[in-house]
């Protein structure tokens, strides 16, 4: 089993290790996906991207979208 690290849209300086399974959350998908790193899921309400992102983001990886309005 590996760990898993999580890609924030405040993550810096992100380096490919096959040890890590990658998961993206909310634009922290987009900096994984511009590093062509690829990812186990990405995770958010992705309010915070373009529709072409995100329709971009929907051809990598299993995506879990929760609602941009909160309870």
């Amino acid at each position: 089993m590996k760990k898993a690290l999580l890609i924030t849209p405040m993550s810096k300086n992100i380096i490919q290790d096959d040890s890590y399974d990658y998961i993206g959350v909310d634009s922290g998908a987009l900096l994984l996906m511009e590093a062509k790193i690829p990812m186990r899921f990405a995770v958010g309400d992705f309010d915070s991207m373009t529709e072409d992102e995100f329709q971009r983001l929907q051809g990598t990886c299993q995506i879990i979208r929760h609602p941009v309005t909160k309870k």
